[in-house]
């Protein structure tokens, strides 16, 4: 949307680091210093093709609406199998009131075209569901809520999901211990793509049947 704006300081840390003698951790410094005239002024123009592209999306949806936006999405595309595990939720006070009118002010400010944004999604998103059936589609996204469980502690909006049949593990222990791997009817492609890397040790993994005697090593948690 912003062209190049932006580019040169994306995915910049928040503070700067050393590595000092034969430590194995870094050592905070300091807050990072970025440069606002990297960024340039947000335009009318950039506004404009950003609402441009959003007319351009099938489904969209704020942060707030995420429920109405999966249900919109499995309309569009028969996404199966909804329900998901609630997490991230943060317990920040949210109370703008409590916030000195000088701090208010300059988040409006710098927040003007961010918030043209969210009401444009917003005012998109519920054109989207006047469109496939208006308070009987907020009907479905209602009794999707309501049947929310929780067990063992996690929140699982729209109900319990039915356990998998599967489970990632170690790709070369698999292989030595002679298990054949599983390819559902849904994979693009028979490894799994992009899925079939542990993402927290970058480990190659492999889909197999829940039984097998391998542990489970991505994705352990997410059944009920």
């Amino acid at each position: 949307m912003l062209g190049d704006k932006c580019t040169s300081t994306m995915r910049q840390p928040g503070y700067d680091v050393e590595w000092r003698g034969q430590g194995s951790e870094p050592v905070r410094i300091g807050s990072h210093r970025f440069t606002p005239e990297a960024c340039g002024d947000v335009t009318e123009a950039d506004y404009a093709r950003f609402q441009h592209t959003i007319q351009e999306f099938d489904v969209v949806g704020t942060t707030e609406q995420f429920d109405s936006f999966l249900l919109l999405l499995a309309h569009s595309t028969g996404l199966q199998h909804l329900q998901y595990v609630r997490s991230n939720e943060g317990s920040h006070d949210r109370n703008r009131d409590a916030l000195p009118e000088a701090v208010t002010a300059a988040i409006d400010f710098s927040t003007h075209y961010d918030r043209r944004a969210y009401d444009l999604v917003e005012a998109r998103h519920a054109e989207l569901v006047k469109n496939i059936g208006g308070a009987g589609f907020t009907s479905k996204v209602k009794a999707f809520q309501d049947a929310t469980k929780v067990r063992g502690g996690k929140k699982f909006v729209g109900g319990l999901p039915a356990h998998s049949p599967f489970k990632w593990v170690d790709r070369e222990a698999a292989g030595a211990a002679g298990i054949e791997p599983v390819v559902p009817g849904c994979f693009t492609e028979p490894t799994g793509g992009g899925q079939a890397v542990a993402y927290i040790n970058f480990n190659p993994v492999t889909l197999v049947d829940k039984d097998s005697a391998l542990a489970c090593v991505k994705g352990c948690n997410l059944d009920a």
